[in-house]
């Protein structure tokens, strides 16, 4: 999506070679994309990640679920007052997945939400996440997988989270967890 005020209900995004939901600007557009809604949608098999939200502001994406993803399941990507709720986000990650796409598979980057350093004021809510993979270091081995379900970047001088975004009754394999707190390298 590269406009604003756009509603997504109901949608499939499956076996895409990059994406399967995009919500951006390209660098010759200067259309805000603000307050898009994407409601019961599913991202499978995608190359890259599920859902990105890479321009805009006060984006929604809500009931929805990301599966099998090569890289992030969602990723909000420096950008601010967006709103993840009630989504599930299983098995991103995957390098089965990228290699079936040609994609790098480079695991420490990714995450099932992921919100990037300078990305604040997002809410995160009710989400559901499992068996996504990622690491912590460059160097790290994939195998075996280390999962990381919830991720934020934001951190302050002495590495610990700053709160820029709200996380509130997310789980792990059903379990209430916080996000990991990870400063981008």
């Amino acid at each position: 999506m590269v406009s604003a005020y756009n509603l997504l209900v109901n949608t499939v995004a499956r076996k895409n070679n990059r994406r399967g939901f995009y919500i951006g600007i390209d660098d010759n557009n200067l259309v805000i994309v603000d307050d898009n809604y994407l409601v019961n949608c599913l991202a499978e098999d995608n190359g890259r990640n599920g859902f990105i939200i890479d321009g805009g502001n006060d984006n929604k994406i809500i009931n929805s679920a990301v599966i099998d993803s090569c890289r992030d399941g969602i990723e909000i990507k420096e950008r601010n007052d967006n709103s993840l709720i009630n989504n599930y986000v299983a098995d991103n990650g995957n390098p089965v997945t990228c290699g079936a796409f040609s994609q790098t598979y480079k695991p420490w980057f990714y995450a099932g939400i992921d919100i990037t350093d300078g990305a604040e004021e997002n809410i995160v809510i009710n989400n559901k996440t499992s068996g996504n993979i990622g690491c912590y270091e460059e160097d790290c081995d994939p195998d075996p997988p280390i999962e990381r379900n919830l991720l934020d970047e934001n951190v302050d001088e002495d590495g610990n989270c700053d709160y820029a975004n709200r996380w509130k009754n997310n789980r792990v394999d059903g379990e209430r967890a916080e996000p990991e707190c990870v400063a981008a390298f």
